[in-house]
């Protein structure tokens, strides 16, 4: 019996019981980091807040690594982050700097400056046709947010 369980989970893949967020890592200085590596590159930060508790949390991160179109926009223009709240590991100071996520629905996105500010708190549904994820929704939402979407210079 071991063996047709440990033949099905290959078979399907182990991706689906992968552990997305780290419980062990502090947020805080995960996003510091994010911005750091953001600003060097001159790009905004992307955080994605959930759990390995939400199963939309690992979809979503799951899509977003899958499709070729939102991973290459995401690789182009942000430094893109899971950021954990869970039981074990609520983050508090990375929820208060994002003035807290937990009001909304698992997950969330953010986009931060690469000077640390927050920029924007999205939803999800907004992003979704019929439940699903939407690739052009999620690729014009990330290029609203790009540091040349947002500096003056580029509307002279």
């Amino acid at each position: 019996m071991k063996n047709l369980l440990l033949a099905v989970l290959l078979l399907f893949g182990l991706n689906s019981f992968a552990q997305v967020y780290d419980e062990n890592i502090d947020g805080m200085k995960q996003i510091q980091e994010a911005v750091a590596k953001a600003k060097k590159e001159n790009k905004q930060v992307l955080i994605q807040v959930g759990g390995n508790w939400c199963k939309y949390c690992i979809k979503l991160h799951n899509w977003i690594n899958d499709d070729v179109f939102v991973k290459s926009t995401i690789d182009k223009y942000y430094v893109y982050i899971d950021v954990n709240y869970s039981n074990k590991n609520k983050n508090f100071e990375a929820m208060k700097f994002l003035r807290w996520p937990q009001r909304f629905p698992f997950p969330s996105l953010y986009i931060i400056s690469n000077k640390g500010e927050v920029l924007h708190t999205q939803k999800i549904t907004p992003l979704t046709t019929k439940n699903e994820y939407d690739t052009e929704k999620f690729i014009a939402f990330l290029k609203e947010w790009t540091v040349f979407k947002l500096d003056p210079k580029s509307y002279k």
